[in-house]
């Protein structure tokens, strides 16, 4: 019978076994990871996936109005 779980943790220390996730899936996340601790992230998605599993990573893209509204309050135009 198919499981399926979510955790809720950063991408430097993914709480799961070695080999035990099909899938990874991080939303709009990734580029909250500081640039020094990437490396590692990368890493513990790929430790954390078995063999042949997914690593789905959705990003948003820095263009257009709401940016710019955005940018008032916290301006992500350097890690985005």
């Amino acid at each position: 019978m198919p499981t399926v779980t979510f955790s809720h943790a950063g991408a430097q220390a993914i709480p799961a076994e070695e080999g035990s996730a099909d899938v990874v899936m991080m939303f709009k996340s990734l580029h909250h990871v500081p640039g020094e601790a990437m490396d590692a992230a990368m890493q513990e998605i790929r430790r954390v996936l078995r063999p042949g599993g997914l690593a789905y990573i959705s990003e948003p893209i820095f263009a257009g109005e709401f940016n710019e509204v955005l940018r008032l309050f916290h301006d992500e135009s350097a890690v985005r």
